[in-house]
């Protein structure tokens, strides 16, 4: 039996099997992100240098950043590029 989606629908799963691809943790995820929305999300380590600061220093203050993780424990932290430096002048 044959099922014919729409271009839509197509889209929608594939974006939700990425969610949770990268909430499980089974994909490696290129520092720089960009969920279905168009916002740019970046790793620790990209956020660090945007913000001149420590890796340290991101992780002390992640929860004033907005930011997204999986829900397993090794899961990357990544935060979303267009709002690093207002809610680092926030805190």
């Amino acid at each position: 039996m044959a099922i014919r989606l729409n271009k839509e629908e197509i889209d929608a799963i594939a974006r939700r099997v990425l969610e949770l691809m990268r909430e499980s943790n089974h994909v490696i995820i290129e520092d720089a992100i960009e969920d279905a929305d168009g916002d740019e999300w970046v790793s620790v380590e990209e956020a660090a240098a945007i913000l001149n600061l420590s890796k340290g220093r991101i992780y002390q203050i992640r929860n004033h950043l907005t930011h997204r993780k999986g829900n397993s424990p090794q899961s990357r932290v990544y935060f979303l590029k267009s709002r690093l430096f207002e809610d680092y002048m926030n805190i």
